[in-house]
Formats: structure tokens, C-alpha cells, sequence
């Protein structure tokens, strides 16, 4: 399991020259350090006037720090399905057209951990939108490279999911796929903005 690696093992298999770790296991490391900063914050915030239920908040972004961490392992297994079925026998008709089934199911499959990704930003985002107003001043810096790492995870994941619509079954379910993607990457960035915006402000003070 590419979470069991060291920082410096899990960097190196990136750099190699093989399919996995990619960009999929890739963006949800970075949804996962960027909820695990997030959760930080929030445990030096708890307990401080006006911090009530900030304990709420942290237990979302644990509860997103290890499912980010799942996806990991989950992208990777998603694309070595589609290696699987690209590298299944094409000779005759009905081999060829096992082969197209088989690689558009693969490619569907292989859309959901990236998706997931996606959907668990912009959550992380909202819970950063709690937790800045009466974030702790000493952990602000860190609030915004939460919100800077989701940010980026989300756009990462999305660029992952759109390398998969071949895998959705027609059009319709592609636009719908593209639709539901945009308007979850328009909410990352105006929550992106708005954080990094606030804690820039608090932090020149």
C-alpha cells in the first residue's frame, strides 16, 4: 500500500518511471495534508473564547485527513484496472470487443476516487470557513495552506476526472459529469478566495 511507504519512498515511486502513484493518488495526498493542517489549527484553537465547536470542525477534518488517505490507495488500484484492461488480447472480434468494454468500465470505475477527492475540498473548504474566523492567530499561516492544499487538491482531482469521462456510458452523462464538476471547482475557488483572502488580511495586522 503506497500509505505504508515513507514520505521519501512514497516521493520516489512518484518520480519513477511507472504508472502509479499518479496524479490521482497525488491529489488526494494533498486533500490529506491539507485537512491534516486544517485539524492542526483547530486543535490549538479548541478551548479559546469564542472557539465553541471548533471541536466539530476538527473531527470533520480528521474524519476527511483519512478518507483523503483511503483515496490514495484507491486511485492507484483504480488505474491498474485500466492498465488491465488495455493490455487485455485484441486479436478477434470478440476479444477486441471484450476489450472496449472493459477498458470504458475501467475508465468509469477510475473516475470515482478523483471525484471523491473533489467533493471532499470543497467539505474541507466549508469546515476552514468555520474555523478561520476564531482560528488561533499563532496557526493562521497554516489555515491558509490548508485552504491553498485543498484548493489544489480539488483542482488536481478534477483534471484526473476529465481523463476518465471516456469511461461514462454517452454524452449526457459526460455533460452531467463536466456540469457537476464546474460548479463544485467555482465553489472551491470562491471559498480558496475568501480564505486566503482573510487570513492575509488578519496576518498583516
Amino acid at each position: 500500500m503506497l500509505t505504508q511507504l515513507s514520505l521519501q519512498e512514497l516521493l520516489a515511486r512518484c518520480g519513477a518511471k511507472q504508472p502509479t502513484p499518479g496524479g490521482g493518488s497525488v491529489a488526494a495526498a494533498l486533500m490529506s495534508f491539507g485537512a491534516s493542517m486544517g485539524e492542526m489549527a483547530g486543535r490549538y484553537t479548541e478551548g479559546r473564547d469564542g472557539a465553541e465547536g471548533v471541536e466539530s470542525v476538527v473531527e470533520g477534518l480528521s474524519m476527511l485527513r483519512e478518507r483523503s488517505l483511503e483515496l490514495v490507495d484507491a486511485d492507484a488500484a483504480g488505474f491498474a484496472e485500466v492498465g488491465a484492461a488495455y493490455g487485455m488480447p485484441r486479436k478477434s472480434p470478440e476479444q477486441k470487443a471484450a476489450r472496449k468494454l472493459a477498458i470504458k468500465a475501467a475508465l468509469g470505475s477510475a473516475m470515482g476516487p478523483p471525484q471523491q477527492v473533489l467533493a471532499l475540498a470543497q467539505e474541507g473548504l466549508l469546515l476552514l470557513e468555520k474555523l478561520e474566523p476564531v482560528a488561533n492567530p499563532n496557526l493562521l499561516s497554516d489555515v491558509g495552506v490548508a485552504a491553498h492544499g485543498m484548493a489544489a487538491a480539488a483542482r488536481s482531482a478534477w483534471l484526473n476526472v476529465l481523463v476518465n469521462l471516456g469511461g461514462l456510458p454517452d454524452d449526457a452523462a459526460r455533460d452531467a459529469a463536466r456540469v457537476e464538476g464546474d460548479r463544485v471547482l467555482q465553489d472551491v475557488a470562491r471559498l480558496e478566495g475568501k480564505l486566503g483572502g482573510a487570513v492575509r488580511a488578519r496576518l498583516s495586522k
